[in-house]
């Protein structure tokens, strides 16, 4: 069995473990990643979803970590999960080293005006609108040696992702954005129920909310765990409805899967349900309009430094929103 015991705290000034040698030559840079990831979820079991890892992974690449640099990261006694001061520490550089090596990918290989390089943009659930399509389509015929990576996940994670400068930028649904983040407002959705062609409601346009109240229906996972997604809650509360929850979902693709095989009903952004609906695939219960308008902010960290490709893309999205040329704001 090993008897190492990593020491609980860390002077990076004077430690000699921590050189820029032992870093070059010793360290894997996945496991600082994972270790940021870790720090964020402030758990093994959640850092391990997020990662799509197996916890045992997770856990090893922890102990690697901390083998590697001689020194413990994170408390761990009982059910306390907090970072040692050495893992503050461990945290704050790897927040600012992961920034500055993303500007790696903008170094140029061709001539000065070919921009190159690689954007990470984070985003929640499905954007569904030709203005945001035309306007990618734009970007890349400009800009053809721009990598863009674009990742789905929870409105959460991507203010947290976007607070560690993991990602150039974030589309998300929230109320509250951390004060040391900037934000624009970058689409508003339209919210209104439907039920699929199995539904009794199926082909009705005379349907009360009383009807509609005792009806099995389909739920945002997100709103179960407290994160900011709410209108299906807020005015199912509202209006006092009693139907019993049938499915959930933190995906918008697969609310829209579970509406068109029958659990129920379920809301859904109008821009994203017109074909479904013009298909016969989808009813819309509410003939008069959408019940909630939902704003989606795109946030970005004023503090972290971008590589060429990061500030040309950033600088040509935020400036059509400026202008007001960009119809993605009154898309209803």
């Amino acid at each position: 069995m090993s008897r190492y015991r990593p020491k609980p705290e860390l002077d990076v000034d004077a430690d000699a473990s921590l050189n820029i040698q032992r870093l070059m030559h010793r360290l894997d840079w996945n496991l600082i990643r994972t270790f940021m990831v870790i720090a964020a979820e402030r758990s093994i079991s959640r850092a391990a979803a997020r990662l799509f890892l197996s916890q045992p992974a997770v856990s090893l690449a922890l102990k690697r970590l901390e083998e590697n640099l001689g020194h413990q990261l994170i408390d761990r006694s009982g059910s306390k999960f907090n970072l040692t001061t050495a893992g503050e520490q461990v945290l704050e550089i790897a927040k600012d080293t992961y920034s500055v090596l993303a500007q790696l990918g903008g170094v140029s290989e061709g001539a000065a005006s070919d921009v190159s390089g690689n954007i990470r943009l984070l985003v929640v659930g499905q954007i569904v609108s030709p203005a945001y399509d035309e306007f990618l389509s734009g970007f890349y015929r400009q800009y053809p040696n721009i990598g863009v990576q674009i990742e789905t996940l929870r409105s959460s994670d991507i203010v947290s992702a976007v607070q560690q400068k993991t990602a150039t930028m974030g589309v998300c649904i929230t109320k509250a954005i951390p004060y040391r983040l900037d934000q624009k407002l970058f689409m508003r959705q339209n919210y209104a129920f439907y039920c699929g062609r199995s539904h009794s409601l199926y082909g009705r346009s005379d349907v009360t909310l009383e009807e509609l109240s005792p009806e099995r229906y389909i739920n945002f996972t997100s709103t179960q765990v407290g994160d900011t997604f709410l209108p299906l809650n807020l005015f199912r509360e509202k209006h006092g409805f009693t139907g019993r929850l049938s499915a959930s979902s933190d995906s918008l693709s697969e609310i829209l899967r579970l509406i068109l095989c029958g659990f129920g009903y379920g809301c859904l952004p109008m821009q994203m349900a017109e074909k479904y609906v013009e298909s016969g695939d989808l009813w819309l219960l509410s003939p008069d309009g959408g019940f909630a308008e939902v704003d989606l902010q795109l946030i970005w960290n004023p503090e972290q430094k971008l590589n060429a490709a990061e500030k040309t893309f950033m600088s040509e999205l935020v400036a059509l929103l400026d202008r007001g040329d960009f119809s993605l704001i009154s898309q209803s």
